[in-house]
């Protein structure tokens, strides 16, 4: 699909996280020569889950280049599964933040059976910190938006919070 509408070879992917959504299609890529990076330990759940081993290339941060566009990849912390990371397009100040990020319609945090909730937050703030002038966010769902994402994001942790002590309170 994407070759079709840009018209250009897709040669790498960046696994950010070994859900189905994110990995689910590893078996294509590779049968197409398609190299699937990841870190370690996404490669590490991807083949406990069944999946097909992405390439487990990347550190906690990692400076690559496709063509003449600059990409980093970035481990902020656990938060909506232990392995989650982020890619940073610097050219555009663009951060795809995955499944890390909620977009701006979100009402809640959607999937949590693998996430890290009393983490996530500091995972947010480690994004924010490191990237300072963001303009873009692709959340792993939903509409492409900027900053306020991040925000958003830590107004659902703050809730889920919230809510987990109102419901400690009474029991």
């Amino acid at each position: 699909m994407a070759e079709k509408k840009f018209k250009k070879s897709v040669t790498d992917v960046i696994i950010t996280h070994a859900h189905a959504d994110r990995i689910g299609g590893i078996k294509t890529l590779k049968e197409r020569g398609i190299k699937a990076h990841s870190t370690t330990l996404t490669a590490e759940l991807a083949k406990k889950n069944g999946y097909e081993e992405p390439l487990g290339d990347l550190q906690a941060i990692t400076k690559l280049k496709f063509g003449n566009m600059k990409v980093e990849t970035f481990y902020p912390g656990k938060g909506h599964t232990e392995d989650n990371i982020v890619v940073w397009l610097p050219q555009y100040n663009m951060l795809v933040g995955g499944c890390l990020v909620k977009y701006a319609s979100a009402k809640d945090l959607g999937n949590v059976t693998d996430a890290y909730v009393n983490e996530w937050s500091t995972s947010i703030e480690n994004v924010l910190k490191r990237y300072e002038n963001i303009n873009f966010v692709v959340p792993g769902h939903g509409e492409v938006g900027d900053k306020g994402l991040l925000l958003h994001t830590l107004d659902l942790l703050k809730e889920k919070s919230e809510e987990k002590q109102f419901l400690l309170a009474f029991f």
